[in-house]
């Protein structure tokens, strides 16, 4: 009986290993190598597993030492700065505080036509901490209404806005597929922005759906929020990281960064789930819990009043009007 337990793990084991290492060298390694490697990674599997009749200590002590080696591999693969960069993410926000005052380099503020189409503008403003009265969550939803892109938008009281985005780092030619994010193919970049940029390449430029919400938060809360981000932009610049589909994406940092600011914010599945997050948002007070969601989340779909503003309006103002 434990030598048929002993052999349904390690067959197990080997197998899921063998898928995983399989997917790896799929993202990481260039053809002709990919198919040799992959042959050598099946071809391992079945010395294990013919090993594992014989001497099964002798085989686990194999797939260990494959391990470690797979291991080691995997962990020699650095991200990077350097790159042939998509233009909305060639540049990653650059900041200087000076006590209440932050000044933010390379501000995206395109003006966005379709995908593809734009005017490429980068920025240099100045804001004052002790006038940051506001902070809303955003939800950008594109096909499947469990997933979509969340950011942070931040306000100041003589109007001023400045918005977050954790995003994919792509390079020219490259698609993402989610797939392809869990196994280091692309960089995280910190995109900040102003709202007629990231709001309206969503409403206008890809046709997804935006939702804004309130945050109610302090204003102790608002401003550790807001110099966490710039933190993260300022560990961007100096040391890259790999964006992964599952554990370090736009939501993931966002919860990352409020943790920081609130240790006691409770875990929950919507956090991996981001189409559900404001719900959970709503449930912990922090979207207000007064009013039922379906009213809240009525209220907060933007894309008509984004459409309906003219390019001479105050975008932000009209994307809240009637609020």
């Amino acid at each position: 009986m434990a030598g048929a337990l002993g052999t349904a793990a390690l067959w197990i084991a080997a197998g899921l290993g063998a898928l995983w290492t399989g997917l790896a060298v799929w993202h990481q390694v260039a053809t002709p190598w990919r198919w040799l490697t992959l042959a050598g990674v099946v071809l391992a599997l079945l010395l294990l597993l013919r090993l594992n009749a014989a001497r099964p200590a002798l085989a686990w002590g194999g797939l260990l030492t494959a391990a470690l080696g797979v291991g080691l591999w995997w962990g020699s693969i650095r991200p990077s700065d350097e790159g042939d960069w998509r233009p909305e993410v060639a540049r990653l926000a650059r900041v200087e505080v000076e006590g209440a005052k932050i000044m933010i380099h390379d501000l995206r503020n395109f003006a966005w036509r379709a995908p593809n189409d734009f005017d490429e503008r980068w920025e240099t403003r100045s804001y004052d901490l002790d006038h940051l009265d506001s902070v809303d969550f955003i939800s950008s939803v594109w096909g499947n209404p469990a997933i979509a892109h969340t950011f942070l938008s931040f306000g100041f009281a003589d109007g001023e806005r400045v918005a977050f985005s954790a995003e994919v780092r792509r390079k020219k030619g490259q698609v993402f597929r989610g797939l392809d994010g869990a196994f280091k193919r692309f960089e995280l970049a910190l995109v900040a922005a102003t709202e007629e940029d990231v709001i309206r390449l969503r409403t206008h430029a890809r046709g997804e759906a935006v939702s804004l919400y309130p945050l109610r938060v302090s204003k102790d809360q608002m401003r550790a929020m807001f110099l966490a981000y710039l933190g993260l932009a300022e560990e961007l610049a100096e040391k890259p990281r790999f964006y992964h589909t599952l554990l370090t994406n736009c939501t993931t940092e966002i919860f990352r960064l409020a943790r920081i600011v609130a240790p006691g914010v409770p875990r929950d599945w919507r956090i991996l789930v981001s189409g559900h997050v404001a719900d959970y948002l709503h449930d912990h007070g922090l979207i207000d819990p007064t009013r039922p969601m379906a009213e809240i989340r009525a209220e907060a779909a933007i894309n008509a009043r984004a459409l309906a503003a003219p390019p001479e309006a105050d975008f932000s103002a009209a994307i809240r009007a009637g609020r």
